[in-house]
Protein backbone atom coordinates (compact mmCIF):
# COMPACT_ATOMS: atom_id res chain seq x y z
CA UNK A 1 0.00 0.00 0.00
CA UNK A 2 1.23 3.53 -1.09
CA UNK A 3 0.77 6.27 0.81
CA UNK A 4 -0.91 9.26 -0.81
CA UNK A 5 -3.20 10.57 1.60
CA UNK A 6 -2.95 13.81 3.94
CA UNK A 7 -3.12 12.36 7.11
CA UNK A 8 -2.94 8.25 6.53
CA UNK A 9 -6.21 7.84 5.53
CA UNK A 10 -5.47 4.60 3.95
CA UNK A 11 -4.44 2.92 6.92
CA UNK A 12 -8.15 3.11 8.19
CA UNK A 13 -9.59 2.85 4.90
CA UNK A 14 -8.05 -0.73 4.28
CA UNK A 15 -8.55 -1.84 8.16
CA UNK A 16 -12.29 -1.35 6.78
CA UNK A 17 -11.86 -2.81 3.22
CA UNK A 18 -9.85 -5.86 4.87
CA UNK A 19 -12.97 -6.51 7.11
CA UNK A 20 -16.28 -5.58 4.75
CA UNK A 21 -14.52 -6.21 1.53
CA UNK A 22 -13.92 -4.77 -1.53
CA UNK A 23 -17.52 -4.46 -2.89
CA UNK A 24 -18.15 -3.49 -6.65
CA UNK A 25 -14.43 -1.80 -6.46
CA UNK A 26 -15.57 1.06 -7.83
CA UNK A 27 -14.48 4.36 -5.78
CA UNK A 28 -15.48 8.11 -6.62
CA UNK A 29 -13.37 11.29 -5.57
CA UNK A 30 -15.23 14.39 -5.32
CA UNK A 31 -12.46 17.06 -5.59
CA UNK A 32 -9.99 14.49 -6.47
CA UNK A 33 -6.35 15.42 -6.44
CA UNK A 34 -2.85 13.34 -6.92
CA UNK A 35 -1.49 14.70 -3.91
CA UNK A 36 -3.61 13.71 -0.49
CA UNK A 37 -5.68 11.35 -1.90
CA UNK A 38 -7.74 9.01 -0.28
CA UNK A 39 -8.50 6.80 -3.29
CA UNK A 40 -4.93 6.65 -5.07
CA UNK A 41 -4.44 3.65 -3.12
CA UNK A 42 -7.38 1.35 -3.83
CA UNK A 43 -6.45 2.22 -7.38
CA UNK A 44 -2.79 1.71 -7.24
CA UNK A 45 -2.65 -1.33 -4.86
CA UNK A 46 -6.42 -2.94 -4.57
CA UNK A 47 -7.85 -3.11 -8.25
CA UNK A 48 -9.86 -0.22 -8.27
CA UNK A 49 -12.32 1.64 -10.76
CA UNK A 50 -11.90 5.42 -10.54
CA UNK A 51 -14.57 8.17 -11.27
CA UNK A 52 -11.99 11.32 -10.56
CA UNK A 53 -14.11 14.41 -10.50
CA UNK A 54 -12.54 17.85 -10.00
CA UNK A 55 -12.96 21.25 -11.40
CA UNK A 56 -9.23 22.08 -12.03
CA UNK A 57 -8.25 21.20 -15.35
CA UNK A 58 -4.51 21.52 -14.48
CA UNK A 59 -5.46 18.64 -11.97
CA UNK A 60 -7.47 16.91 -14.10
CA UNK A 61 -4.58 16.25 -16.63
CA UNK A 62 -2.36 15.47 -13.77
CA UNK A 63 -4.99 12.89 -12.96
CA UNK A 64 -4.87 11.47 -16.09
CA UNK A 65 -1.29 11.15 -16.41
CA UNK A 66 -1.06 9.41 -13.16
CA UNK A 67 -4.19 6.79 -13.51
CA UNK A 68 -4.52 6.75 -17.34
CA UNK A 69 -7.20 3.78 -16.16
CA UNK A 70 -9.67 6.04 -14.54
CA UNK A 71 -12.53 8.19 -15.69
CA UNK A 72 -11.51 11.78 -14.79
CA UNK A 73 -13.91 14.00 -14.64
CA UNK A 74 -13.71 17.85 -15.23
CA UNK A 75 -16.57 19.72 -13.52
CA UNK A 76 -17.27 21.14 -10.73
CA UNK A 77 -19.62 18.77 -8.80
CA UNK A 78 -22.95 20.20 -7.59
CA UNK A 79 -26.35 19.30 -5.85
CA UNK A 80 -27.99 19.21 -9.35
CA UNK A 81 -25.19 16.93 -10.95
CA UNK A 82 -24.24 14.82 -7.79
CA UNK A 83 -26.51 12.30 -8.80
CA UNK A 84 -24.86 12.13 -12.51
CA UNK A 85 -21.61 11.75 -11.30
CA UNK A 86 -21.53 8.81 -8.29
CA UNK A 87 -22.62 5.73 -10.07
CA UNK A 88 -24.85 3.42 -7.93
CA UNK A 89 -22.87 1.03 -7.57
CA UNK A 90 -19.94 3.05 -5.76
CA UNK A 91 -18.40 0.93 -2.88
CA UNK A 92 -16.03 4.31 -1.53
CA UNK A 93 -16.85 7.68 -1.67
CA UNK A 94 -14.63 10.37 -0.73
CA UNK A 95 -15.55 13.82 -0.88
CA UNK A 96 -12.98 17.15 -0.39
CA UNK A 97 -14.09 20.24 -1.77
CA UNK A 98 -13.74 22.32 0.39
CA UNK A 99 -16.73 23.78 0.98
CA UNK A 100 -20.28 21.92 -0.26
CA UNK A 101 -19.33 18.48 0.91
CA UNK A 102 -22.05 18.19 3.60
CA UNK A 103 -24.27 19.12 0.81
CA UNK A 104 -23.15 16.85 -1.73
CA UNK A 105 -23.37 14.09 0.40
CA UNK A 106 -26.57 15.00 1.45
CA UNK A 107 -28.41 15.17 -1.96
CA UNK A 108 -26.68 11.93 -2.97
CA UNK A 109 -29.31 8.61 -3.82
CA UNK A 110 -26.43 6.27 -3.92
CA UNK A 111 -25.23 4.48 -0.78
CA UNK A 112 -21.42 3.83 -0.52
CA UNK A 113 -20.09 1.25 1.36
CA UNK A 114 -17.78 3.72 2.73
CA UNK A 115 -17.80 7.21 3.14
CA UNK A 116 -14.65 9.98 3.74
CA UNK A 117 -15.43 13.24 3.88
CA UNK A 118 -13.51 16.39 5.02
CA UNK A 119 -14.80 18.29 7.80
CA UNK A 120 -13.23 21.89 9.17
CA UNK A 121 -12.31 22.78 12.50
CA UNK A 122 -15.65 24.02 13.82
CA UNK A 123 -17.31 22.33 17.27
CA UNK A 124 -20.71 21.57 17.49
CA UNK A 125 -23.45 21.16 14.47
CA UNK A 126 -22.23 22.94 12.22
CA UNK A 127 -22.78 23.14 8.25
CA UNK A 128 -22.08 26.41 5.40
CA UNK A 129 -24.94 27.73 3.34
CA UNK A 130 -24.71 26.25 0.30
CA UNK A 131 -22.72 28.11 -2.06
CA UNK A 132 -23.13 27.90 -5.98
CA UNK A 133 -19.46 29.20 -6.47
CA UNK A 134 -18.15 26.30 -4.31
CA UNK A 135 -15.31 29.09 -2.20
CA UNK A 136 -14.87 29.43 1.09
CA UNK A 137 -15.56 33.27 1.17
CA UNK A 138 -18.71 32.50 3.07
CA UNK A 139 -18.02 29.53 4.48
CA UNK A 140 -15.91 26.52 6.08
CA UNK A 141 -17.73 23.48 4.98
CA UNK A 142 -18.98 20.77 8.20
CA UNK A 143 -18.26 20.01 11.04
CA UNK A 144 -17.32 16.73 12.13
CA UNK A 145 -20.51 16.50 14.45
CA UNK A 146 -22.49 17.86 11.34
CA UNK A 147 -20.54 15.36 9.33
CA UNK A 148 -21.99 13.01 11.86
CA UNK A 149 -25.98 14.23 12.00
CA UNK A 150 -26.16 13.91 8.42
CA UNK A 151 -24.62 9.94 8.52
CA UNK A 152 -27.17 9.73 11.57
CA UNK A 153 -29.83 10.62 9.08
CA UNK A 154 -28.46 8.54 6.06
CA UNK A 155 -27.91 5.40 8.38
CA UNK A 156 -24.28 5.25 8.50
CA UNK A 157 -21.92 4.52 11.24
CA UNK A 158 -19.58 6.66 12.28
CA UNK A 159 -15.91 4.97 12.31
CA UNK A 160 -12.92 7.22 12.81
CA UNK A 161 -11.41 10.32 12.05
CA UNK A 162 -8.27 11.76 10.99
CA UNK A 163 -7.12 15.30 11.18
CA UNK A 164 -9.40 15.97 8.43
CA UNK A 165 -11.46 13.03 7.01
CA UNK A 166 -14.26 11.22 8.75
CA UNK A 167 -14.79 7.53 7.80
CA UNK A 168 -18.81 6.40 7.67
CA UNK A 169 -19.80 2.86 7.12
CA UNK A 170 -23.23 2.04 5.75
CA UNK A 171 -25.54 0.62 8.12
CA UNK A 172 -26.51 -2.05 6.45
CA UNK A 173 -22.89 -3.41 6.86
CA UNK A 174 -21.83 -4.80 9.75
CA UNK A 175 -17.65 -3.37 10.53
CA UNK A 176 -16.17 -3.79 13.50
CA UNK A 177 -13.19 -1.72 13.34
CA UNK A 178 -12.55 1.79 15.28
CA UNK A 179 -9.52 3.89 15.62
CA UNK A 180 -8.25 6.38 18.11
CA UNK A 181 -10.33 9.79 16.85
CA UNK A 182 -7.00 12.46 16.02
CA UNK A 183 -7.22 14.72 18.75
CA UNK A 184 -6.60 18.29 16.40
CA UNK A 185 -7.78 19.35 13.59
CA UNK A 186 -5.41 20.94 10.66
CA UNK A 187 -7.25 23.45 9.33
CA UNK A 188 -6.44 27.50 10.80
CA UNK A 189 -9.92 28.01 12.95
CA UNK A 190 -11.36 31.63 13.77
CA UNK A 191 -10.34 31.00 17.15
CA UNK A 192 -8.15 28.85 19.26
CA UNK A 193 -11.05 26.77 21.17
CA UNK A 194 -12.66 25.71 17.41
CA UNK A 195 -8.97 23.85 16.95
CA UNK A 196 -10.11 21.20 19.36
CA UNK A 197 -12.60 18.56 18.95
CA UNK A 198 -15.03 17.82 20.94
Amino acid sequence: MGKYSQFGEEAHLWAILDEIGDGSKVCVDIGARYAGSNVAALIRSRGYSAYLVEASLIHCKELINQFPGADVINKFATIENINELVPMNTHVLSIDVDSNDWWLWANLRARPAVVIIETSPCKGIRVSEYNMNGTMEHGYGTSVDGAKALANLKRYTYITRTEANVFFVNNDIKCNYRAPDAKRHCGSPSSPENNIFR
